[in-house]
């Protein structure tokens, strides 16, 4: 009996360590000084997913847009630790307010390759 929940356990964890395998990191958003903004570009690799991290303190606003959504691209907002749900999922826009201060990924993602986006961060 209790073989079936630690073989569930196994493949949801194997199933998001695989997702996050498929993502291209493309490192940390830089906010300019005295900014609270800041504007990224991009291209979708052959992964279809490339993901960001970025700094908040507990209590901060973040925003996040893909301006304007093109070919279908979308965001994925979450806390840096693999067991956490994602804050939200598949969105083209999004704004809220983070419990804590830690490093949060943000995951471009779109159905094909070569998809270009513009992303823009803003965390208060």
């Amino acid at each position: 009996m209790k073989k079936i929940p630690i073989i569930s356990l196994f493949v949801l964890v194997f199933g998001i360590v695989t997702a996050w395998a498929q993502c291209e990191e493309r490192g940390s958003i830089k906010f300019p000084r005295g900014q609270s903004s800041a504007v990224v570009t991009g291209r979708i690799g052959r992964a279809r997913s490339v993901c960001y991290k970025v700094r908040a303190r507990e209590g901060q606003e973040l925003s996040v847009s893909l301006a304007p959504p093109l070919g279908g691209a979308t965001f994925t907002v979450g806390s840096d630790t693999y067991d956490a749900e994602p804050l939200v999922e598949d969105v083209t826009t999004w704004r809220g307010d983070l419990s804590d201060g830690r490093d949060y990924f943000i995951s471009v993602s779109a159905p094909r390759s070569g998809t270009t986006f513009v992303l823009k961060v803003t965390i208060r």
